[in-house]
């Protein structure tokens, strides 16, 4: 299952999965920076390798960042800012703990450059590198000796893997280097995509020869799976996550059933198959024999013209009300019993 970013909720979402006994692999495509242990990152993956194992998590405090000499770090309010003889050089942005996540460079008529973002091992993990008019141009990422891993260019919709400064392979298409992702993880089986923001959309359109990357796309809200949907996309459905504790069931069997007929479709189906509930089946005039004599049964009470008193009252007390309408009898039945667990 794949994830568009990482968020808190994610490890919760594998570990519900292990309650209900599926075996499903947590991937986050996004930018994992701060992500949980739970999750494999596809840019940590070809980033760290097998040195992630060894990393420590620690913070990276703004005073530390590394600048050039007589340079100067100053704290201004909510962020730092680093200047060199009096002139803004750059931004930085961080958490409330004053630990670094992001640095926004800058020329002196305010064009931002270059991002620089941090992660939690305080290795400067990635650049993005912006046009005049605040396009991201390319997006480079950086293994723990600073050498270039990945290299994004967006607008050409391009993805570079290097090894040693040498190009490792080169991908038409950020479909394709997601697909390499998967077959060199060794992520079988089928692929879910969980879309959480507007941006997660693209990859949710994303292809492979010809055919979606994802059997099945699920979505946070319902804004967002209908614009999936205005995109043509047909694998789209709403995600409701599953609780941990469900709430205490104070239903006790109890069914009302207000008829002015006595063609109650399948009600000596539903009183032989469930006698744990009782059926209340009320009128407002006299009742017919075929419904009088259902009152013989145990789990059966026959109200004739029934007041709105004693209906009010009985309305307060059962727990289900079942219409008079004809409904297939194993559909009615299935439902009956869906109700008495939620």
């Amino acid at each position: 299952m794949a994830f568009d970013k990482y968020i808190n909720g994610t490890d919760e979402l594998q570990a519900m999965m292990r309650r209900i006994d599926l075996d499903a692999r947590i991937v986050v495509l996004g930018d994992a920076a701060f992500s949980g242990s739970n999750a494999l990152s596809l840019y940590d993956y070809f980033i760290y390798g097998q040195e992630q194992e060894h990393l420590e998590e620690k913070k990276l405090h703004y005073n530390f960042i590394n600048v050039p000499e007589f340079w100067e770090i100053r704290s201004e309010g909510w962020r730092g800012v680093i200047y060199d003889m009096g002139c803004r050089k750059a931004d930085i942005y961080f958490d409330e703990n004053h630990c670094v996540q992001r640095v926004e460079w800058r020329m002196e008529d305010g064009w931002i450059y270059k991002i620089d973002y941090y992660n939690k091992y305080a290795l400067k993990y990635a650049s993005e590198f912006r046009d005049m008019d605040g396009n991201v141009a390319s997006k480079a990422f950086y293994s723990i000796r600073n050498q270039e891993i990945i290299v994004e260019q967006p607008q050409n919709d391009t993805v570079t893997l290097l090894e040693n400064g040498c190009v490792k392979a080169f991908f038409c298409s950020y479909a394709e280097f997601i697909q390499y992702f998967f077959e060199e993880a060794g992520l079988e089986g089928e692929r879910v995509l969980v879309v959480q923001e507007q941006e997660g959309l693209r990859l949710a359109t994303l292809q492979s020869n010809g055919k979606s990357l994802w059997e099945c796309v699920l979505f946070s809200n319902s804004e967002l799976l209908d614009r999936y949907v205005g995109m043509e996309g047909k694998n789209g459905h709403r995600f409701y996550a599953i609780p941990e504790e469900y709430p205490a069931n104070s239903a006790k069997g109890e069914a009302l059933i207000l008829t002015a007929s006595d063609q109650l479709e399948g009600i000596g189906y539903f009183i032989q198959e469930l006698p744990e509930v009782t059926f209340h089946i009320a009128a407002n005039t006299q009742v017919s024999d075929k419904i009088w004599n259902l009152g013989k049964q145990q789990n059966v009470r026959v109200y004739t013209q029934i007041s709105m008193q004693d209906l009010n009252a009985l309305w307060e007390q059962c727990d289900f009300y079942l219409d008079t309408i004809i409904i297939e009898k194993s559909i009615t039945r299935s439902i009956l019993r869906t109700k008495r667990i939620c």
